[in-house]
């Protein structure tokens, strides 16, 4: 039986590390969709992650912590 996962990562400051965290993720052939919540990074994060099309991205303006981003 195919799973049908979703990964929510919230991230804050991630730029050094977001894009082979991703890349890792689409290998696990169970995960159909991976959500990044931008929680007020200070840093290129957002930047890094606007252009990828197969992932949803969302932005929060200003760092509100990491059950905030899970939730939103």
């Amino acid at each position: 039986m195919d799973k049908n996962v979703t990964v929510v990562i919230p991230a804050y400051n991630e730029s050094d590390r977001i894009l082979q965290t991703l890349e890792s993720l689409k290998g696990i052939k169970s995960i159909k969709k991976i959500i990044v919540v931008d929680d007020g990074s200070t840093d290129s994060t957002y930047q890094l992650l606007k252009p990828l099309k197969d992932i949803m991205l969302l932005h929060i303006e200003h760092n509100k912590g990491k059950g905030n981003a899970v939730r939103y």
